[in-house]
């Protein structure tokens, strides 16, 4: 008999998350068996919280429903917090009807955290990390969500210990584990199709640039003055470059898109082509005109692309291959 799961996470779905990763990939499975699963999160994708809205109106008949924005708690990670979503999480666990209402890190002030003491069905509550076990702060607040919850989980040892001290009671270790299928045995392949950084374009315009105007200084005048100028432009597409070297660096592989951003304070993220439904190019007006845009690749959303089309459409051809 098939049961109805609702997962719910704290982390913004519009975000790669490695709980999140662990989410989608545990919906996947319950679906394969049979089960009805649909993910609760918070997503700071408009498209996402379009049909959050919908879903909420027509029955829960979704497998994600955004239940309201996130708000940003750290460079990396979007947590959606309390303020302005309960009214949404409520009507979720009611119209739902869920048989098993399952919560990760819900010692997060979190849509986790208010779905478990919520809930009136069967939950089950996943513990991550032993540094995020800071909520509620009360020790009857604590209470009461231990009250609600009839299964605990972690995915170590490290965890479980640290868990119970804050929310005693028997923890069922369940590692992460691996994707079978990733790390299936199989021939050697060449794996990366792309590595680009968006500095190179422009800074190999400086060159071509600062070139010509050299040779136009060399000519006399009036080629001179027009010689003097594009090395003043040459000058300002190098120091443009620069300034945007902080911006985005893609590596496309046959497995996966990465992203990482900065020189200082790098900070990457990364989505499996397997897991990507859909890939869309967002280019406004100025966009076209400068060629650049925004590549949205299932979780994963990039901005400031050099011209995103071509990125775009070597993604596609893989996820078609």
């Amino acid at each position: 008999m098939g049961l109805r799961v609702a997962l719910v996470t704290p982390f913004a779905w519009s975000q790669p998350h490695d709980v999140n990763e662990h989410v989608g990939g545990l919906a996947r499975q319950l679906r394969r068996r049979g089960h009805t699963v649909t993910v609760l999160a918070p997503s700071n994708r408009a498209r996402d919280l379009a049909e959050g809205r919908r879903a909420l109106m027509n029955g829960m008949d979704a497998e994600l429903v955004a239940l309201g924005p996130a708000v940003p708690i750290s460079r990396r990670s979007r947590m959606g917090v309390p303020v302005g979503i309960r009214a949404s999480l409520a009507v979720a666990l009611t119209a739902g009807h869920f048989d098993v209402v399952h919560g990760f890190e819900p010692g997060l002030p979190s849509l986790s955290y208010l779905a478990l003491r919520d809930s009136s069905a069967f939950t089950v509550a996943t513990f991550f990390s032993p540094e995020r076990l800071g909520y509620p702060p009360g020790r009857a607040q604590r209470e009461r969500l231990l009250g609600r919850l009839d299964a605990l989980l972690t995915t170590g040892e490290e965890t479980a210990q640290a868990a119970a001290e804050r929310f005693p009671g028997r923890y069922e270790i369940v590692p992460v584990g691996v994707d079978l299928e990733l790390f299936a045995p199989a021939e050697k392949r060449k794996l990366v199709v792309l590595e680009w950084r968006q500095t190179e374009r422009p800074l190999l315009r400086a060159l071509v640039l600062a070139g010509t105007g050299a040779v136009a200084l060399l000519g006399g005048w009036p080629l001179s003055a027009a010689g003097a100028a594009l090395l003043v432009a040459a000058a300002i597409v190098a120091l443009a470059a620069v300034w945007r070297w902080d911006r985005t660096h893609v590596v496309l592989t046959t497995e996966k898109l990465f992203v990482v951003h900065g020189v200082l304070h790098k900070h990457a993220a990364a989505v499996h082509l397997a897991k990507v439904g859909t890939v869309e190019v967002e280019q406004p007006l100025l966009g076209r005109l400068l060629g650049y845009g925004t590549i949205v690749a299932g979780e994963l959303e990039i901005p400031c692309v050099a011209e995103p089309r071509e990125v775009y459409g070597l993604v596609e051809r893989l996820l078609v291959s």
